[in-house]
């Protein structure tokens, strides 16, 4: 375990203030949705195919509602897919935003 140069301990006051956003989120609004559609930068979309934390039913919905999105589902993965895979996810970025 890294015992230098650690991150300073969050706070319940940092959780509180990151779950009023997240709750804000949580609940599905189509009018949202459909301001993704505006978007015309292209997006690379990816997960875990096993995320608890962002269902991939979220996934999937954020990347059929962005015109010019890359989706890319890590297999047997979760959250933190991008240090399950970190050359493969790099190697995706760098590819991604080398086109």
């Amino acid at each position: 375990m890294r015992t230098a140069e650690r991150d300073t301990p969050s706070t319940l006051a940092v959780r509180y203030a990151q779950l009023i956003p997240i709750s804000a989120w949580s609940v599905r609004d189509d009018i949202r949705l459909q301001r993704l559609a505006s978007i015309p930068q292209p997006v690379l979309v990816a997960n875990g195919d096993n995320d608890e934390m962002v269902p991939n039913e979220n996934t999937y919905l954020l990347a059929e509602r962005l015109p010019n999105a890359k989706l890319s589902i890590y297999p047997d993965a979760g959250h933190g897919f991008l240090f399950q895979y970190p050359v493969d996810f790099g190697t995706e970025v760098n590819a991604f935003l080398g086109s």
